[in-house]
């Protein structure tokens, strides 16, 4: 596994099978103060992007449950959830100007990532 750092730049010349990138139009840059003109982000719905997915899946699924079929049919980002850790919450756990620490002997690190919440897809 290789952690590449976050510069439009430096990815170039990897091979990249599966890449996760979160908030990428705002990670910052050596040589740029506003990286996020450099960066293509493209919001469209599931039926312009694979229309291959049926209508009456994408229909039902908004049936059954508007709010999450518009995050995961639509394109949108939810906003029934977006309170559920406030700005005050996260401020307490974050030490300003603190970039990163030097790893520690005999401590074994890992990372995890679950974007789907997780929620499976039936």
């Amino acid at each position: 596994m290789q952690v590449p750092t976050a510069s439009f730049r430096t990815v170039r010349g990897y091979t990249i099978v599966a890449a996760m990138l979160d908030e990428v139009a705002y990670w910052p840059t050596d040589e740029s103060a506003n990286p996020d003109a450099e960066v293509l982000v493209w919001q469209a719905d599931t039926a312009s992007m694979n229309p291959s997915v049926g209508g009456a899946v994408i229909a039902a699924a908004y049936e059954d449950d508007p709010i999450r079929a518009a995050a995961e049919y639509g394109a949108q980002f939810r906003r029934d959830v977006e309170g559920f850790v406030t700005r005050e919450a996260v401020a307490a756990c974050v030490v300003a100007d603190r970039r990163e620490l030097p790893p520690v002997a005999d401590v074994t690190y890992t990372a995890f990532v679950d974007p789907s919440g997780g929620a499976g897809t039936a």
